[in-house]
């Protein structure tokens, strides 16, 4: 399929934005490993590049690799490109992620537009089998229900569908048509890639006598979100047992949107204008109701009423909230 950049402005997407600065912001405790700085950036830029503008100013990648499959705009991706410091790739990241040097730390950001493909295997496989100590991985892709398809042929249900993408080997045993709804479609992907992840460090650790070098992976991203299509981003650091202190000493768990299990962190934009994004922030941090979303000490006769759903749902992200000048970009 054509790439999405012809058709969606990343910049405008709130949740999008809001992901992306929770993920600035543990990125940056990865300078327990090494100087965050150092670390080489792998993503997709597209013509907007807004990864590589945030990953850039906020934390100082100097070294950032930009693939983009669809050669024929080679020229618009150039033109674009914000710094001297990226090196674009113009191929299938199947292609372009074995010639990029992944021995060193990297971080890693597989932004997918489309839903599970096993192509995508690839390129886990290609990362965990050789990346650095302390190296990030982050994967998105398109979580939206496949439609049951009737035709002449019979009815091909959503689990054939999947099989047809992805093969049915790479489907976990037992896995049935409701871990493919809406509700549930995030959590069986999840299963899916840490089960590929897993078996690529496998067999990394196979080769690896001592104990002191074998590979471990934590998992602390599970996003789930909209804007537009539902949306599902996973992801972790990787590294030796002898860096296992360093991993600990880096305190994920101290962010709010760690989530190193099955159920997800959801990012849920607010119904809400500007002005009532300003009144509920001079209420934060201390005084609003985590359980009720009611705002503490509000004369009746100047509480606006906001609906406690909305008001609790930008509470939990506040922080990561597009400014207005980011909204207009």
């Amino acid at each position: 399929m054509p790439g999405s950049y012809r058709m969606i402005n990343y910049s405008l997407r709130p949740a999008k934005s809001v992901e992306r600065k929770m993920l600035t912001e543990a990125m940056n405790r990865l300078s327990v490993f090494e100087r965050i700085e150092d670390y080489r950036y792998i993503g997709f830029g597209s013509t907007f590049f807004t990864d590589f503008l945030l990953f850039h100013k906020s934390l100082g990648f100097k070294h950032m690799d930009s693939i983009e499959k669809d050669a024929f705009a080679k020229g618009r991706f150039s033109f674009n490109k914000p710094y001297s410091c990226i090196e674009s790739y113009y191929e299938h990241s199947n292609d372009a992620l074995p010639k990029i040097d992944l021995s060193q730390k990297n971080v890693l950001w597989l932004d997918y537009d489309d839903k599970l493909l096993t192509e995508m295997f690839a390129d886990i496989n290609t990362f965990f089998s050789s990346c650095g100590s302390g190296s990030m991985f982050i994967m998105s892709l398109n979580a939206e229900p496949d439609e049951v398809i009737v035709s002449e042929q019979g009815e091909k249900s959503r689990l054939m569908q999947l099989e047809d993408r992805i093969g049915s080997v790479k489907v976990p045993a037992g896995t049935k048509e409701s871990d493919l709804s809406r509700k549930n479609l995030n959590q069986t992907y999840l299963k899916i890639i840490n089960n590929e992840i897993q078996e690529a460090i496998s067999k990394r650790n196979g080769g690896i006598e001592d104990v002191s070098q074998k590979l471990s992976y934590n998992q602390l991203f599970n996003f789930k979100y909209a804007d537009g299509a539902d949306m599902f981003t996973t992801g972790g650091v990787i590294y030796q047992q002898s860096d296992q202190d360093k991993f600990q000493k880096a305190r994920f768990e101290d962010l709010a949107y760690i989530k190193t299990g099955i159920d997800p962190f959801k990012i849920e934009i607010p119904n809400l204008t500007l002005k009532e994004i300003k009144y509920i922030e001079s209420y934060l941090p201390q005084n609003i109701n985590l359980t009720t979303g009611k705002l503490k000490g509000v004369k009746p006769a100047d509480d606006p009423d906001l609906p406690p759903s909305d008001v609790l749902k930008y509470t939990s992200i506040y922080r990561y909230f597009p400014n207005y000048t980011e909204a207009i970009l």
